[in-house]
């Protein structure tokens, strides 16, 4: 009878440690996610004119939203950004401008902004 008992006492032992394995693997994949939503987000705004912004400036936007779509502004009116659905919501207001660059269709802006956490 105790072998019985001392056996089904390994199997449990063994479960619980396959499971909290799982568990904190499951935690860790989760907490690196988290990590990922609330990194850098960049988004390109077009700019008409040069010399408007430079790399390094601290710009803030405006949103504005379309029926099936939101827009983004660089203050005041410096640049505007393309249409971005529902689901990609910018949160943060602020950000830094990381590069300007020229191309044939003219001048585009790169901004990062922190993304905050959701309310």
């Amino acid at each position: 009878m105790e072998l019985q008992s001392c056996v089904f006492f390994v199997i449990v032992i063994e479960k619980w440690n396959w499971l909290y394995y799982n568990e904190q693997r499951i935690f860790a994949t989760v907490k690196a996610n988290e990590k990922e939503a609330f990194a850098m987000r960049t988004m390109e705004f077009k700019m008409e004119r040069p010399g408007l912004l430079h790399e390094g400036d601290r710009v803030s936007i405006t949103e504005g939203k379309l029926p099936s779509n939101y827009y983004y502004t660089i203050d005041p009116s410096l640049a505007m950004s393309g249409n971005y659905p529902f689901r990609e919501q910018l949160k943060a207001r602020e950000g830094i401008v990381s590069e300007v660059k020229e191309n044939s269709r003219g001048f585009y802006v790169t901004v990062e902004f922190q993304n905050e956490p959701p309310v």
